[in-house]
Order: structure tokens, then C-alpha cells, then sequence
């Protein structure tokens, strides 16, 4: 008997409650997911730790995020970083600090030198 035919003769099963996946099928699922996500995208790290693997607070990790230089998963509610952008992000040369200001009258002597000689003329 079909499922439409056993609906039609007996109303009240569809507000009966459906049998849930065992546990067993839930977990295997769930693997299979990680699984999968591991294969596309390299192993996926939790922000906390990604943040000590690229030596950056996990602040720094959130904004990479947004800003997208760091790609994500979702597993069963929880955010990780990928391990192929991670070692991308990595890779990338970075300079610390804050970056150096420019004087348009510079000519080639330096910040300071310049600021001295624009000091002097005035």
C-alpha cells in the first residue's frame, strides 16, 4: 500500500510522531559530513587554535572572517576555520605594525630629514 493510500484511509498516522534516526545513523551521518568537509577544504580548526597557528588574537581571526581572507564551515553549529585558507593566509607576507606615513616633499631624504627642512623654512 502506498503512503498517499494508507493517508487517505487512516487520517490520524500523519499526527502520529515518526520514528526518529537511531543514534548509530545520526553519528555516521555526521561523519560523513566531517568527511566530506575535510576533502574539499583541508581539516577544519577551531578559531581559538587558529589564531595561535597564525600567531593573531582570535579578534584578528574574526575580522579575517569578514573581510573574508578566511573561508568557514558550519559542523552541527559550530564555526571553523579551514585549513586551506589558513595555510593561504600563512603563506601571504605580512609587515607588523602600524604602516609608515609619507611626506610628498620627502625627496628621497626621509620622513624626518623632510620634516626638519619644511620646520626650518617656515
Amino acid at each position: 500500500m502506498s503512503e498517499a493510500a494508507i493517508m487517505d484511509e487512516f487520517p490520524f498516522v500523519a499526527d502520529m510522531p515518526k520514528k526518529e534516526k537511531s543514534r548509530r545513523v545520526q553519528v555516521l551521518e555526521q561523519f560523513a559530513a566531517y568527511k566530506a568537509t575535510i576533502e574539499k577544504s583541508g581539516f577544519p580548526i577551531p578559531q581559538v587554535l587558529a589564531a595561535k597557528i597564525a600567531g593573531v588574537t582570535k579578534a584578528r581571526i574574526g575580522e579575517l572572517i569578514k573581510l573574508k581572507r578566511l573561508q568557514v564551515v558550519e559542523l552541527d553549529g559550530h564555526v571553523f576555520v579551514t585549513e586551506n585558507s589558513l595555510v593561504e593566509y600563512a603563506s601571504g607576507e605580512r609587515k607588523a605594525g602600524r604602516p609608515s606615513k609619507f611626506i610628498a616633499d620627502c625627496d628621497k631624504q626621509g620622513p624626518f630629514k623632510a620634516t626638519i627642512k619644511l620646520m626650518t623654512n617656515s
